[in-house]
């Protein structure tokens, strides 16, 4: 076979490789969950990506009737809070981490509190009214609102 040959239909199994690569999908089971916004507070049922943004980056840091927001997440490297970060809020964990440390060392600031699990998650929610944080699962207890997010 010519090289020519060779070199097209090397071409040809690319693209074709390439194509289904994409019509399969990520293929990760991380990415087929839902990550659910969760609040103790009635009052909140829908929030947009700009207001989750400013909430979790910690520039929002009181509700719309002054009372004080309470930030939990997860740590850094747990599934949730990665698929969070990218499908929810549109930024990859290390800039929303970099977000924190510029307000802590600038002074202007603090970070997030940061639990351990979602079974954590879940109790520190219950625990601090006006609280917002995130759930792999739509929380079964009716003291917790699951948040609509706007587009």
């Amino acid at each position: 076979m010519p090289e020519r040959d060779r070199r097209v239909l090397r071409l040809a199994c690319h693209l074709l490789l390439a194509l289904l690569l994409f019509l399969a999908g990520p293929g990760r089971a991380e990415e087929e969950r839902y990550v659910f916004v969760v609040v103790n507070r009635d009052s909140v049922d829908a929030l947009d990506q700009k207001a989750l943004r400013a909430i979790f980056s910690m520039r929002l840091q009181n509700w719309e009737d002054g009372s004080k927001v309470r930030v939990f997440v997860l740590p850094d490297n747990d599934a949730t809070h990665r698929q969070f970060v990218r499908e929810i809020l549109r930024m990859y964990p290390h800039q929303l981490r970099r977000s924190w440390d510029r307000a802590i060392y600038s002074g202007m600031g603090e970070a997030p509190e940061v639990v351990s699990s979602e079974e954590e998650m879940t109790r520190r929610l219950l625990n601090n009214p006006g609280a917002i944080g995130y759930l792999s699962e739509d929380p079964r207890d009716e003291r917790l609102y699951t948040v609509a997010i706007n587009q």
